[in-house]
């Protein structure tokens, strides 16, 4: 049993600890699209995401709330509080996830006290990134339609020699701001004009990353 602590900044999982997982999990790939997890479906397998990037999404409409990427566990809480699943897990681009069974998962928590804290302050960082996404509600919405480009591109981005470009549809920006898909358009049309994206058939190519962040900090406007 590992008694290390667990401080901020260190990893979520260290390579000793994602070894053991390996050890009792099962590795699989699936392409883009795959639905892992449904929202109020009663299971406890928890996924590590190896390789690729995965969307939670919530509710009726399908809302994008989240993206979690290589290296980060979803579906962990489900075997520690019984409890219908609270969203869709879907893969948002081609994964390779480590599946491990809610039995095998508890296991490892028990004898790895420090991945327990671990993933208790994930849990909590989750909880605080989600607080913090119902302050900037008031945000205007190009400041939203920034932030999420922006998130966007630190998980799926691909660059270019002078742009980069995310997967996503205007549609899907507009549950990532959290704001109406009117509202984002309009805002995409203002960016669009000032040079700062160009748009395809789902897909934003991003041309002024640094105009884009000075916007989602508030230090600019899209005039």
């Amino acid at each position: 049993m590992s008694t290390r602590p667990f401080n901020p900044g260190d990893p979520i999982l260290t390579e000793e600890e994602i070894s053991t997982l390996e050890g009792v999990g099962q590795l699989l790939t699936r392409p883009k699209g795959t639905v892992f997890m449904a929202e109020g479906e009663q299971s406890d397998f928890v996924l590590l995401i190896r390789k690729g990037s995965v969307k939670i999404v919530m509710g009726s409409a399908r809302r994008t709330v989240a993206l979690r990427r290589a290296g980060e566990t979803v579906g962990e809480m489900a075997p520690i509080d019984r409890e219908p699943r609270s969203a869709t897990v879907v893969a948002a681009t081609e994964v390779v996830v480590l599946w491990i069974s809610g039995d095998q998962w508890i296991h490892f928590l028990v004898h790895h006290p420090r991945a327990h804290m671990a993933q208790t302050h994930q849990a909590n960082e989750r909880t605080k990134q989600a607080s913090r996404k119902l302050v900037e509600s008031d945000f205007t919405v190009e400041r939203k339609l920034a932030k999420a480009l922006l998130e966007l591109q630190d998980f799926e981005g691909r660059i270019g020699e002078k742009t980069i470009e995310v997967p996503a549809s205007q549609l899907e920006l507009a549950h990532m701001a959290g704001a109406s898909l009117d509202s984002v358009k309009k805002a995409i049309k203002i960016f669009r004009a000032q040079g700062l994206l160009t748009t395809g058939r789902q897909q934003v190519t991003l041309h002024d990353v640094d105009r884009l962040r000075a916007i989602a900090d508030g230090h600019s406007v899209a005039l």
